[in-house]
């Protein structure tokens, strides 16, 4: 019975998925709603959509955040508005614990400049503190670094 009730659970979940954030197609209508079309692109940079199962979702808050800002100036830049919304208790570990190297790294971040880093996707809560490199990863998710380029790997 237990089995049952988590799987219920979980399709309930999933159903709910579509309702706790913005699908493509509704990013899309609310735009265009406002006359915001031309700023898609910019949602596709700074908010990087999330898969829930087969759905593309993007944060309810902060797409709601930054339509609001465009509607006041539609000049305004893009803000991480998820940036404090949760502890940064395992950043802060990831800090301490790191080298010389991620700590020129931030320095460079902090002075506007940029860095390469590997984003792994597929990081475990369990596995984020056994490598300091997983700052990027956590910084990556709660929206405080985002992606200007992509580097693919060759395999030899």
């Amino acid at each position: 019975m237990d089995k049952k009730i988590r799987y219920i659970n979980l399709r309930k979940l999933m159903y709910l998925i579509e309702y706790l954030g913005f699908t493509q197609s509704e990013m899309n209508a609310t735009l265009a709603h406002y006359g915001l079309e031309s700023k898609t692109q910019i949602i596709r940079e700074w908010y990087d959509s999330y898969m829930f199962g087969n759905k593309e979702v993007y944060n309810l808050w902060s797409v709601i955040r930054v339509v609001k800002s465009w509607l006041n100036d539609i000049n305004e830049l893009p803000k991480p508005y998820l940036v404090n919304t949760s502890g940064n208790d395992i950043v802060q570990k990831l800090i301490n614990k790191a080298g010389g190297k991620t700590k020129t790294e931030l320095e460079t971040l902090m002075a506007g400049g940029t860095i390469s880093e590997i984003v792994n996707e597929n990081i475990t809560y369990n596995d984020i503190e056994k490598d300091t490199d997983n700052l990027w990863n956590i910084l990556f998710f709660k929206e405080a670094l985002r992606q200007i380029g992509k580097i693919c790997k060759q395999e030899n």
